[in-house]
């Protein structure tokens, strides 16, 4: 069925179909003209210019390559290009015509996805180094947090311009805003990253007992990040509701450890031992926060594909 005038589709090539066949099956209405032409059909540049809604797109792809970080050659069949891409559901689909929009929305994600892998380095490398009383290792995480702040920038910026450019609707407009949102959880994840690598300054060394447990809280922690991330990545709203509900155990363990050290300051006496333990709450609040922010990234997941804002625990 072709569109109604004036409105655009996105052309699928499905498996099988004849490569002659220069016919275009029609999907959900997409933003640009380009969209609609059969396939392998290269446009005239002088013939683009007298179709309705033309003026309008080739307007914003020019502002998109002068003003985006897209290396973008201006010719009207550059409005699309082939790519194999994967659907909602995380299969592949071969052949399918990808737009300028769903590039950038590509871009933006595998933005947040690197920022997620670099925020769980840090993680691991804080712990690791205030367990150890690596000192340099504290210094390397506490000179990276300000890479993370400036990618976490970028992608603030990406999303601004993407969506004054492309003006994206309905699951590509939360698409954009869960990005932006899970971006800045990730960057304060590294904050309380950096924050850990700080702590490095102990008077003496903690308990046996409370390093074990931290380590557990850390690995937890570390793994509930990942699982985020990944549930994000393929969009998979089934593992975003394990990964939310997991966040319980970590929330248990933190509950543990402060009761174990409060139980610790109230039996001995001496100001060192005060202070280390002290910040050996610090550090858990730290590791169960970043937890609770992974909980974030899944709520963002089930956003994305459902427009819902928390999981239902029925679920």
């Amino acid at each position: 069925m072709e569109p109604e005038h004036g409105m655009c589709a996105r052309a699928i090539k499905h498996d099988g179909d004849d490569p002659n066949d220069n016919t275009v099956d029609y999907a959900a209405p997409l933003s640009d003209p380009i969209a609609t032409l059969p396939r392998g059909y290269h446009l005239h540049p002088a013939w683009a210019l007298t179709q309705p809604g033309w003026g309008l797109c080739i307007l914003r792809c020019v502002l998109a390559s002068l003003f985006t970080d897209s290396h973008f050659l201006f010719t009207p069949v550059n409005f699309m290009y082939h790519a194999r891409m994967s659907n909602r559901d995380g299969e592949g689909r071969e052949g399918m015509y990808c737009t300028d929009l769903d590039r950038q929305l590509m871009d933006m994600k595998g933005a947040v996805l690197r920022l997620g892998e670099d925020v769980e380095g840090a993680i691991a490398r804080s712990l690791e180094a205030l367990l150890e009383r690596d000192r340099s290792l504290a210094a390397t995480v506490i000179a990276g947090d300000d890479a993370l702040d400036h990618a976490t920038m970028r992608i603030q910026e990406r999303g601004a311009l993407l969506i004054s450019l492309q003006q994206p609707a309905a699951g590509d407009l939360r698409a954009v805003l869960a990005a932006l949102s899970i971006a800045e959880d990730l960057e304060r994840m590294g904050d309380h990253a950096e924050g850990i690598a700080r702590l490095l300054q102990l008077p003496q060394e903690p308990d046996a007992r409370v390093c074990a447990t931290l380590r557990a809280l850390g690995t937890l922690a570390r793994v509930q990040v990942r699982d985020a991330l990944d549930a994000y990545r393929s969009t998979d709203v089934a593992r975003a509701r394990v990964v939310w509900q997991s966040d319980d155990a970590v929330d248990r363990l933190h509950t543990t450890l402060v009761a174990t050290v409060l139980d610790r300051m109230n039996r001995v006496t001496g100001g060192e031992a005060l202070t280390t333990d002290t910040y050996m709450l610090w550090v858990s609040h730290n590791l169960e926060r970043i937890a609770d922010r992974a909980s974030n990234v899944c709520e963002r997941v089930l956003f994305i594909a459902t427009g819902e804002r928390r999981p239902r625990l029925a679920s």
